[in-house]
């Protein structure tokens, strides 16, 4: 799937692969890709975190309030799971 499929002809690159500016454009979206998936990933690895001490934070102060914590907490874990799972359709060609 090429990411300029529906872009006009005159906006598309037209560097030939040969020349260096050529190799260079062409790691862009590479590069981008990795670094978007990289993201992603730490956002997961936040969410867990916040999760866990979402569920410390419960069992040492108790609050009226610990399900709704705990419901946000898990709620955040899950958006950040399914941003992962649109990440890695969207970079799937």
């Amino acid at each position: 799937m090429d990411i300029f499929s529906n872009a006009p002809e005159i906006i598309k690159p037209n560097y030939p692969i040969d020349t260096e500016i050529g190799k260079i454009v062409g790691l862009v979206p590479t590069v981008t890709e990795i670094v978007v998936l990289v993201l992603t990933l730490f956002y997961l690895f936040f969410a867990f975190l916040l999760t866990r001490r979402v569920k410390i934070m419960n069992t040492n102060f108790k609050t009226p309030l610990a399900p709704v914590f705990s419901l946000l907490a898990f709620t955040n874990l899950i958006a950040s799971l399914a941003i992962i799972a649109i990440t890695l359709l969207t970079l799937i060609k």
